[in-house]
């Protein structure tokens, strides 16, 4: 057992231990669940035995001896008091432990005091808002892609208490003159304010003090006229959708993927996550939506444990599961039929999947669809050409003209009323006009005028006076 030291730098030191959680004392022999000797039969490397041991033959197959085993445990005083910084087999195993510690006790020091760069600091709270569980790795992995962004700029160098306002000021000027979009910019001030907000750097500096002189991007849909078209183009070109040869996704499964995406207004992480036994409920002709594609933290494709809304909806106490009609734009019988036939296909338990039975990813189907679009004759007048979540938008915006309530249509598609206004407004103004248009065809039915004095020029019935 290692010596205790001075106080302050900790102590390492080794114990035996008795196994209770993970060995049964039923199935031991009774030689072994009374012996007391905890000298021997404690370490798994030696499988050094007791005397008893060495003579009991009853169990042989059945019984783990080696239910005492040995443990290394490492102790440091913090704020006047001990606590346990780690454990492990080996006193080299925790003595790493404990060095991690303590690097880790002295960086939250220099993050409390605001002695450590802005980089450091930023990159120190994600890592431990994920450890807790605070964020997800998806979200993880944008934040760092935000701090990779601020690291491009001396900025980032700078110790936190010695940040000025001037700095910030001039840093976000740099951000719009170089042409950074609103979201980016915003991003920015979220991840610098939760390191440096008690400076007082942010008191006259506000999340939108800085506007971005690119314009915000519009949702664009396709017209029903441009559905049609590329919906027959996939239909009458099953063959050539993939270059099979150089894809990891088959024409089968893109068609089916793009017509399904039509017909469920699903996001394309949700529909490439539906597992075809557990999601697909046929006795009540919808689908169950309750994950998403997402990232982990080395930024390999993964199931998450939600949707992309699903944390939101949690906090305030909502169910995240969302099911979605087979019939809310199309009938259930044609989509069945897809699903069948996917069903057929799919070689796991995806029921949308690669050729070797791996998750598809955005990308993939992103570059596809591009090119689809772009043989198919639509949308040839974008710069950037059309894009897969344009296909949730069109979902959306048929819903709205199919005269679906903005609530029905938001608990489909999982987006808030508020985000669906906010995000589809130059949409529903649209919609609108064309209500308006409607309107006026109608009006010149009736012939209704407010000037007119004839009662034969509008269809107002007179009602005779009562004698």
């Amino acid at each position: 057992m290692g010596k205790r030291r001075a106080n302050g730098e900790g102590t390492i030191f080794s114990t035996i231990q008795k196994n209770q959680k993970k060995f049964d004392n039923t199935k031991m022999c009774e030689t072994c669940a009374t012996c007391t000797d905890r000298s021997k039969c404690n370490n798994r490397i030696t499988w050094d035995k007791c005397e008893k041991c060495k003579q009991c033959k009853q169990c042989l197959k059945y019984c783990d001896r080696f239910y005492c085993y040995q443990k290394t445990q490492s102790q440091d005083s913090i704020n006047g008091s001990r606590k346990s910084s780690g454990s492990g087999k080996t006193e080299k195993e925790v003595k790493q432990k404990k060095e991690e510690r303590i690097r880790q006790l002295k960086k939250q020091t220099l993050l409390k005091n605001g002695l450590l760069t802005l980089s450091e600091a930023m990159r120190e709270i994600e890592e431990e808002k994920l450890k807790c569980e605070l964020i997800k790795t998806n979200s993880y992995n944008r934040n760092i892609d935000t701090i990779k962004l601020i690291e491009q700029h001396n900025i980032s160098t700078k110790i936190i208490c010695e940040l000025t306002e001037d700095d910030l000021k001039g840093y976000f000027s740099f951000l719009v003159k170089t042409n950074t979009s609103q979201s980016n910019l915003e991003k920015v001030y979220d991840e610098i304010h939760q390191v440096a907000f008690k400076t007082g750097i942010f008191d006259n500096i506000k999340r939108n003090t800085f506007i971005s002189n690119v314009d915000i991007e519009e949702v664009i849909a396709f017209t029903i006229d441009e559905q049609k078209k590329l919906l027959n183009y996939i239909n009458e070109h099953p063959d050539d959708l993939v270059n099979e040869n150089k894809s990891n996704i088959d024409n089968i499964t893109i068609r089916n993927l793009i017509k399904l995406d039509f017909a469920s207004s699903m996001r394309i992480g949700e529909l490439c996550s539906l597992d075809k036994d557990k999601n697909i409920d046929k006795s009540n002709k919808r689908f169950i939506v309750k994950t998403t594609i997402t990232k982990d933290i080395d930024r390999k494709l993964i199931i998450g444990t939600t949707t992309k809304t699903g944390k939101k909806k949690k906090k305030i106490g909502q169910n995240d599961t969302r099911y979605v009609p087979f019939d809310i734009l199309f009938s259930s019988e044609e989509v069945e039929a897809i699903i069948d036939e996917q069903y057929a296909h799919t070689s796991s338990n995806l029921l949308f999947c690669t050729k070797d039975g791996k998750l598809i990813s955005h990308s993939s189907i992103n570059a596809i669809f591009k090119r689809i679009c772009r043989e198919a004759g639509v949308k040839l007048e974008l710069e950037k050409g059309c894009h897969i979540h344009m296909i949730k938008h069109t979902a959306v915006t048929r819903m709205k003209e199919n005269g679906i309530d903005i609530y029905a249509i938001s608990k489909v598609v999982g987006t808030s009323v508020k985000v669906l206004t906010k995000t589809y407004a130059h949409i529903f103004d649209d919609f609108v006009q064309k209500e308006i248009e409607k309107s006026k065809e109608i009006r010149k039915e009736v012939n209704l005028e407010l000037n007119s004095n004839s009662a034969s020029n509008c269809k107002i019935i007179p009602f005779n006076r009562a004698l």
